[in-house]
């Protein structure tokens, strides 16, 4: 990974990485393995909250950027994406809706600091994020390379545990942070640890009843994660186009 992210800044002729930061796993791991491989001084990590972020995120992503030496700044998006959502929503909208607006407001911020600083945006979407579509379309999911996307969540939490990522991230529950309270494994309704024995099998051919098996699931529930990964390839494939493009 870290001759991936050396590489691919140099083939673009970059000078750094801009990497969002959130106080969850994915990102740290992101974040320090870019400083590993391009120099903390090459790396800047953006924080950028909103009025439900957990004061705890402030304190943590500050406290790790400043261990690893690497530019951290604070932009907080509450007041753009409220605007964005005054225009934009209508009665009847879920919460997703207003979470992937956000998430987009985001992708605002890192691509714009990118584009100043002649620097990639490095994603934090992992494999079993990636599989289950569980990214915004062009808000988390947009980057220009994506460091972790072959790792599934479980294998992220051994990669921090090697690179020096601190407990109290390793340890945090899961959550894109889109709204208060929002957890991943309830919202997909499996566990990672689950989830990834079952996508695993899958990528290799195994059928739902050999995907229940592994994961300790019901066929039922394997079926459905087999739809979803189906549904969602759309979110991270190329653009749909005629085949004389």
């Amino acid at each position: 990974m870290l001759t991936f992210i050396r590489e691919t800044v140099a083939g673009a002729h970059a000078e750094g990485a801009v990497v969002g930061i959130s106080g969850g796993i994915d990102s740290a791991v992101v974040v320090k393995l870019c400083a590993d491989a391009l120099g903390a001084d090459k790396v800047h990590a953006i924080f950028m909250p909103v009025d439900s972020t957990p004061k705890e995120d402030y304190r943590q992503t500050e406290s790790m950027c400043q261990a690893w030496g690497v530019r951290y700044d604070v932009i907080d998006i509450q007041s753009v994406s409220e605007e964005f959502g005054k225009m934009l929503s209508k009665p009847g909208d879920d919460p997703l809706q207003k979470g992937n607006m956000m998430s987009r407001c985001r992708m605002i911020v890192l691509f714009d600091a990118a584009r100043r600083e002649r620097s990639l945006v490095f994603g934090t979407t992992n494999r079993s994020e990636l599989l289950m579509g569980y990214m915004t379309k062009f808000g988390d999911g947009a980057e220009d390379a994506s460091p972790i996307c072959r790792l599934y969540k479980t294998q992220v939490w051994e990669i921090a545990r090697l690179i020096g990522v601190p407990e109290e991230i390793i340890s945090k529950v899961p959550t894109a942070g889109l709204w208060e309270g929002q957890t991943d494994e309830a919202e997909m309704g499996v566990t990672y640890l689950a989830l990834d024995k079952a996508l695993n099998v899958m990528e290799q051919g195994a059928s739902d009843a050999e995907m229940a098996s592994a994961a300790g699931i019901t066929e039922t529930k394997a079926a459905e994660i087999r739809s979803q990964v189906s549904r969602m390839m759309h979110k991270h494939s190329p653009a749909y186009a005629p085949d004389d493009c």
